[in-house]
């Protein structure tokens, strides 16, 4: 990753990619919108240095609303069942978890058993990003 893909929220306003030994260095962009680097080296080496500097300007919101139901406002909320159907096997539990280790810490990021949708959202990204790192 040698720069960021920008996006609506994102916008690079600057980027210098180094590499040692010297090469030419040409870009392209594959079908997912990536800038894909190639070098090209003249003479063989013994080592390979690549720095990359990005400048990006972030324009995202702190933390974006969606819009939400009223009937899911609150959780625990409960699907009708239209939306079962439209859940199909998105409903079913992929993997056995006859402990119920995963719920747990799960509900481990969760502050309270009845909370707003949007801040469960918010407590489970926020609290399964910090427990990666």
């Amino acid at each position: 990753m040698l720069r960021p893909r920008e996006s609506r929220d994102l916008r690079l306003t600057s980027s210098v990619v180094t590499v040692t030994p010297d090469a030419t260095v040409t870009w392209a962009h594959d079908v997912s919108g990536n800038a894909v680097a190639t070098a090209t080296f003249q003479t063989p080496a013994d080592h390979l240095v690549i720095d990359s500097v990005a400048d990006v300007q972030l324009d995202a919101t702190p933390w974006p609303i969606f819009d939400i139901a009223a009937s899911a406002a609150s959780y625990p909320f409960f699907y009708s069942r239209e939306e079962w159907i439209d859940l199909g096997a998105l409903a079913i539990q992929q993997y056995p978890d006859a402990n119920g280790r995963l719920r747990d810490w799960a509900k481990g990021f969760v502050r309270g058993v009845s909370t707003d949708t949007l801040s469960l959202l918010k407590d489970l990204s926020l609290g399964v990003a910090g427990w990666i790192r």
